[in-house]
């Protein structure tokens, strides 16, 4: 009974917070194929971008979204078409604006080619007020993490091993009929496959494991997929493909952080602290940056930054120990490290300290999040 009078209550509150809608055009990506010559190509590659360019949100959601996806920030002005640099195996891409209110979303439909071309689907979800990238880390509490990551392994255990028993009975059919070896080592991989990928879900998931998760806001639910168990070289085999779990609101809401209920639910006014996976602008020394970092994988960090006068960018790789993070910068294609930061997560801010790999020269760091 309480299910039922909630999730109307809900949908009442979130409609009074509201915001009005940002715009979104698209812009054809233009770039030079890293598997060929270098010659020009135009690819069929359809990018959003978010106006006006120069407000705060918009500049933060467009950075992210480039960022990510083609190592380089947004278009500084606005254009048909915009030239990245190096395409990494991108061949065609469309997008969609599935969600335009306090919450933007956007969702990708994409072609990349490796040793074949395949197509995948991605999802961008942002705060629509400050541009903010929405992660698990920031809406959900740490129980609300581990129920995510509970529902999602429950439903791969299911799929992977209902899989499973359909690939058999067709083996069985298969060589009932005295099916070629093709045929017949084609479900024998797909077996072994599910089998590897149902060892994975059944084994323990750490809380960090959230991070590779994407979110996708709903107005009535929050979805959350996991990406395929199959490398790109296996992907044919694979008929699970990724999973997704839909948690209603009225479930997940006692999971939720104070910004959580404030973004997904119009309750309160939860600020958000986490910085990885963010847009972080700030300085080193007085030369304005803008700077991306991710922390996927325990320890690890990785990501890139720019200055933003250059617009040239720079890796980032190197560890988090608590507040405490440590990276080593080099120049985009790896050659050479070119300098250090000691930086420690206050809040939504980091601080700390650039110095080239001599330790001669260093500079004041400070770079926040929306």
């Amino acid at each position: 009974m309480k299910k039922t009078i909630l999730l109307p209550i809900l949908a009442w509150t979130f409609s009074l917070h509201a915001s009005a809608e940002l715009k979104v055009e698209s812009v054809k990506i233009i770039g030079k194929d890293a598997r060929a010559a270098d010659t020009a190509f135009i690819p069929d590659i359809n990018m959003p971008v978010v106006l006006p360019l120069t407000g705060p949100a918009a500049a933060n959601i467009n950075d992210a979204m480039y960022i990510e996806l083609f190592g380089t920030l947004a278009p500084p002005k606005v254009a048909k078409k915009y030239d990245v640099g190096v395409l990494e195996g991108m061949a065609s891409q469309e997008f969609s604006v599935t969600r335009n209110d306090r919450i933007l979303t956007l969702e990708f439909d994409t072609e990349g080619c490796g040793a074949y071309c395949e197509g995948y689907q991605q999802v961008f979800a942002f705060d629509a007020k400050t541009g903010r990238r929405i992660t698990p880390a920031d809406v959900l509490t740490s129980q609300g993490q581990r129920e995510a990551l509970r529902l999602l392994r429950r439903k791969k255990i299911a799929a992977y091993s209902e899989q499973i028993e359909i690939n058999r009975a067709d083996l069985q059919v298969q060589r009932h009929k005295k099916a070629g070896k093709e045929v017949i080592g084609d479900l024998q991989e797909r077996i072994a496959l599910n089998a590897d990928c149902l060892a994975q879900a059944k084994a323990p998931m750490t809380e960090e494991r959230i991070r590779w998760h994407r979110l996708n806001p709903t107005r009535e639910a929050l979805l959350v997929t996991s990406a395929r168990c199959s490398n790109h070289a296996m992907r044919a085999l694979d008929d699970v493909d990724q999973v997704t779990v839909k948690i209603p609101y009225g479930e997940i809401m006692p999971h939720l952080t104070p910004y959580g209920r404030s973004l997904f639910l119009g309750e309160g006014d939860g600020k958000p602290t986490e910085v990885f996976g963010q847009v972080l602008r700030g300085k080193i020394g007085t030369n304005s940056i803008t700077m991306l970092i991710s922390n996927e994988d325990g320890e690890n960090v990785h990501g890139s930054y720019f200055y933003n006068r250059q617009r040239k960018k720079l890796e980032l790789n190197g560890q988090r120990r608590g507040k405490t993070i440590e990276l080593t910068e080099s120049i985009d294609d790896g050659s050479s490290n070119t300098g250090k930061f000691v930086l420690t997560i206050d809040s939504s801010t980091v601080k700390g300290a650039w110095s080239d790999m001599k330790g001669t020269k260093q500079f004041e760091v400070t770079a926040s999040a929306p």
